[in-house]
């Protein structure tokens, strides 16, 4: 998930996005990457992120419940074991624009 994330950021600056929202279900990739133990970190894919998250634009994470993240669960199963892969949807079909809705309610 830290790879996928650190390639989105790249790709969003690349296309010359200066907002980015990010939702993960992953609270503790979001801490680590928000505080500054992750500028320091040994770890260069973490310190990497960090350091695309706090250049000139804003990047927002949100924590998003699991259970209500189907479009995720959707994807997954799209994707058939090729998760490897990056999926940009210009123009995405009604039932992943429908799933989308119905994960941006609050349960």
């Amino acid at each position: 998930e830290a790879l996928v994330l650190l390639e989105a950021l790249k790709l969003a600056w690349t296309k010359g996005y200066h907002q980015v929202d990010i939702e993960s279900d992953n609270a503790i990739l979001i801490s680590v990457v928000q505080n500054r133990f992750a500028a320091s970190n040994i770890y260069s894919k973490i310190k990497l992120m960090h350091d695309w998250c706090f250049k000139d634009w804003n990047v927002t994470f949100r924590q998003i419940v699991r259970d209500n993240n189907r479009m995720v669960d959707c994807l997954t199963r799209e994707a058939q074991g090729g998760m490897e892969k990056l999926f940009i949807q210009v123009d995405p079909p009604i039932y992943v624009r429908n799933l989308l809705e119905d994960d941006s309610v609050v349960r």
